[in-house]
Protein backbone atom coordinates (compact mmCIF):
# COMPACT_ATOMS: atom_id res chain seq x y z
CA UNK A 1 0.00 0.00 0.00
CA UNK A 2 1.27 3.60 -0.68
CA UNK A 3 1.18 6.22 1.58
CA UNK A 4 2.07 9.06 0.00
CA UNK A 5 -1.12 10.90 -0.62
CA UNK A 6 -1.56 10.09 3.59
CA UNK A 7 1.59 12.05 4.38
CA UNK A 8 2.17 14.61 1.75
CA UNK A 9 -1.51 15.15 0.27
CA UNK A 10 -3.81 15.00 3.35
CA UNK A 11 -5.58 11.86 2.47
CA UNK A 12 -7.37 9.68 4.12
CA UNK A 13 -6.54 5.83 4.37
CA UNK A 14 -9.85 3.70 4.90
CA UNK A 15 -9.35 -0.49 5.55
CA UNK A 16 -12.87 -1.89 6.04
CA UNK A 17 -12.55 -5.45 8.41
CA UNK A 18 -9.08 -4.46 9.71
CA UNK A 19 -9.59 -7.42 12.12
CA UNK A 20 -10.29 -11.16 11.16
CA UNK A 21 -13.73 -11.81 12.72
CA UNK A 22 -12.14 -13.73 15.18
CA UNK A 23 -9.55 -11.41 16.59
CA UNK A 24 -12.59 -8.40 16.21
CA UNK A 25 -15.16 -10.85 18.00
CA UNK A 26 -12.25 -11.18 20.87
CA UNK A 27 -12.26 -7.23 21.25
CA UNK A 28 -15.30 -6.87 21.20
CA UNK A 29 -16.21 -8.87 24.19
CA UNK A 30 -13.18 -8.02 26.04
CA UNK A 31 -13.65 -4.47 25.81
CA UNK A 32 -15.37 -3.54 28.58
CA UNK A 33 -13.58 -5.65 30.42
CA UNK A 34 -10.33 -3.65 30.29
CA UNK A 35 -9.42 -1.20 33.28
CA UNK A 36 -10.18 2.38 32.31
CA UNK A 37 -8.83 5.66 33.80
CA UNK A 38 -10.23 9.12 33.75
CA UNK A 39 -8.50 10.75 31.30
CA UNK A 40 -9.34 14.00 28.84
CA UNK A 41 -7.94 15.24 25.32
CA UNK A 42 -6.08 17.24 24.27
CA UNK A 43 -3.40 14.98 26.89
CA UNK A 44 -1.34 17.67 27.10
CA UNK A 45 -3.85 20.33 27.74
CA UNK A 46 -3.43 21.71 31.24
CA UNK A 47 -7.32 22.32 32.58
CA UNK A 48 -8.86 23.05 36.15
CA UNK A 49 -10.59 19.54 35.55
CA UNK A 50 -11.21 17.08 32.62
CA UNK A 51 -14.80 18.74 31.83
CA UNK A 52 -13.16 21.69 30.40
CA UNK A 53 -11.82 19.70 27.86
CA UNK A 54 -12.87 15.87 26.04
CA UNK A 55 -13.61 13.80 28.71
CA UNK A 56 -13.11 10.27 28.11
CA UNK A 57 -11.76 7.09 29.77
CA UNK A 58 -8.53 5.28 28.12
CA UNK A 59 -6.99 1.82 28.35
CA UNK A 60 -3.63 1.18 27.89
CA UNK A 61 -3.33 -2.56 27.98
CA UNK A 62 -3.06 -2.90 23.80
CA UNK A 63 0.02 -4.62 23.05
CA UNK A 64 -1.89 -7.08 20.69
CA UNK A 65 -3.76 -4.37 18.93
CA UNK A 66 -0.41 -2.03 18.21
CA UNK A 67 1.45 -5.44 16.93
CA UNK A 68 -1.62 -5.85 14.60
CA UNK A 69 -1.69 -2.70 13.64
CA UNK A 70 2.24 -2.48 12.97
CA UNK A 71 2.63 -5.89 11.42
CA UNK A 72 0.02 -4.64 8.75
CA UNK A 73 1.57 -1.04 8.21
CA UNK A 74 4.97 -2.43 7.99
CA UNK A 75 5.78 -2.83 4.44
CA UNK A 76 4.83 1.24 4.22
CA UNK A 77 7.49 2.38 5.83
CA UNK A 78 11.23 3.04 5.08
CA UNK A 79 12.15 3.95 8.45
CA UNK A 80 11.44 1.85 11.98
CA UNK A 81 8.28 2.70 13.24
CA UNK A 82 6.76 2.45 16.61
CA UNK A 83 2.42 2.29 17.13
CA UNK A 84 0.47 3.81 20.31
CA UNK A 85 -2.82 2.22 21.08
CA UNK A 86 -5.56 3.05 23.62
CA UNK A 87 -9.15 1.79 23.95
CA UNK A 88 -11.16 4.84 24.60
CA UNK A 89 -14.51 5.42 25.82
CA UNK A 90 -16.89 8.98 25.50
CA UNK A 91 -19.67 9.07 27.70
CA UNK A 92 -22.38 11.19 25.84
CA UNK A 93 -23.70 12.35 29.58
CA UNK A 94 -20.26 13.34 30.89
CA UNK A 95 -19.67 15.02 27.44
CA UNK A 96 -22.73 17.19 27.21
CA UNK A 97 -21.18 18.72 30.62
CA UNK A 98 -18.05 19.41 29.11
CA UNK A 99 -16.56 22.56 26.92
CA UNK A 100 -16.75 19.89 23.95
CA UNK A 101 -20.66 19.57 23.86
CA UNK A 102 -21.19 19.43 20.25
CA UNK A 103 -21.25 16.78 17.51
CA UNK A 104 -17.66 17.54 16.62
CA UNK A 105 -16.47 18.20 20.00
CA UNK A 106 -13.08 19.65 19.59
CA UNK A 107 -10.96 20.38 16.05
CA UNK A 108 -7.66 19.53 16.69
CA UNK A 109 -4.02 17.94 15.32
CA UNK A 110 -2.60 14.79 17.04
CA UNK A 111 0.98 14.57 18.32
CA UNK A 112 1.77 18.48 18.20
CA UNK A 113 3.90 18.19 21.34
CA UNK A 114 5.47 14.91 19.92
CA UNK A 115 8.14 15.38 16.60
CA UNK A 116 8.15 11.77 15.72
CA UNK A 117 4.65 11.45 15.42
CA UNK A 118 3.64 10.95 11.45
CA UNK A 119 0.19 9.15 11.49
CA UNK A 120 -3.12 8.81 13.55
CA UNK A 121 -5.90 6.47 13.46
CA UNK A 122 -8.96 5.23 14.82
CA UNK A 123 -11.01 1.39 14.81
CA UNK A 124 -14.45 2.00 15.11
CA UNK A 125 -16.16 -0.27 17.92
CA UNK A 126 -19.67 0.44 16.70
CA UNK A 127 -21.71 1.23 13.82
CA UNK A 128 -23.30 5.02 13.46
CA UNK A 129 -24.59 7.06 10.04
CA UNK A 130 -24.24 9.86 12.24
CA UNK A 131 -20.99 9.26 14.26
CA UNK A 132 -17.18 8.63 13.06
CA UNK A 133 -14.62 10.90 12.42
CA UNK A 134 -14.52 14.62 10.86
CA UNK A 135 -11.86 15.90 8.97
CA UNK A 136 -11.29 19.88 8.59
CA UNK A 137 -9.77 22.17 6.25
CA UNK A 138 -8.83 24.72 9.42
CA UNK A 139 -9.19 24.82 12.60
CA UNK A 140 -12.27 27.42 12.64
CA UNK A 141 -14.40 25.87 10.28
CA UNK A 142 -17.89 25.17 11.12
CA UNK A 143 -18.25 21.98 9.30
CA UNK A 144 -16.20 19.36 8.20
CA UNK A 145 -14.82 19.24 4.58
CA UNK A 146 -14.85 15.44 4.74
CA UNK A 147 -16.24 13.24 7.39
CA UNK A 148 -16.11 9.48 7.85
CA UNK A 149 -18.66 7.37 9.45
CA UNK A 150 -18.62 5.20 12.05
CA UNK A 151 -18.26 1.41 10.90
CA UNK A 152 -17.73 -1.57 13.87
CA UNK A 153 -13.96 -2.55 12.60
CA UNK A 154 -13.27 -0.03 10.33
CA UNK A 155 -9.69 1.55 10.41
CA UNK A 156 -9.06 4.96 9.61
CA UNK A 157 -5.36 6.50 8.99
CA UNK A 158 -4.62 10.23 8.67
CA UNK A 159 -1.82 12.46 8.87
CA UNK A 160 -1.27 13.13 12.10
CA UNK A 161 -1.30 17.09 11.00
CA UNK A 162 -4.80 16.78 9.79
CA UNK A 163 -7.49 18.87 11.47
CA UNK A 164 -9.95 16.57 12.61
CA UNK A 165 -12.53 15.70 15.16
CA UNK A 166 -14.25 13.23 17.26
CA UNK A 167 -18.06 13.14 15.30
CA UNK A 168 -20.15 11.91 18.34
CA UNK A 169 -23.79 10.52 18.07
CA UNK A 170 -25.87 11.27 21.21
CA UNK A 171 -27.70 8.75 20.65
CA UNK A 172 -25.05 6.48 21.79
CA UNK A 173 -24.21 6.25 25.88
CA UNK A 174 -21.12 5.78 25.06
CA UNK A 175 -18.52 5.95 22.30
CA UNK A 176 -16.07 3.01 22.12
CA UNK A 177 -13.18 3.19 19.93
CA UNK A 178 -9.62 2.06 19.50
CA UNK A 179 -7.31 5.14 18.45
CA UNK A 180 -3.63 4.50 17.94
CA UNK A 181 -0.64 6.49 16.44
CA UNK A 182 2.51 6.00 14.78
CA UNK A 183 5.89 7.04 15.53
CA UNK A 184 9.50 7.52 14.05
CA UNK A 185 11.65 5.02 16.17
Amino acid sequence: MNLYNVKNEGGIYIKENFFTKEQFDKIKNDFDSKEFYPHHQPEKYECGNRFQAYPCYQSDNTDDISYIIGNHFKTSFDNDFRVETFYRKVYSEELLKSKCNTRYGFIHKDGGLYDTCTYAGVIYMDFSNTGGTAFFNTQSDKFPDIEVGAVPNRLVLYDNRRFHAPSHDYTYDVRKIICFFIYDK
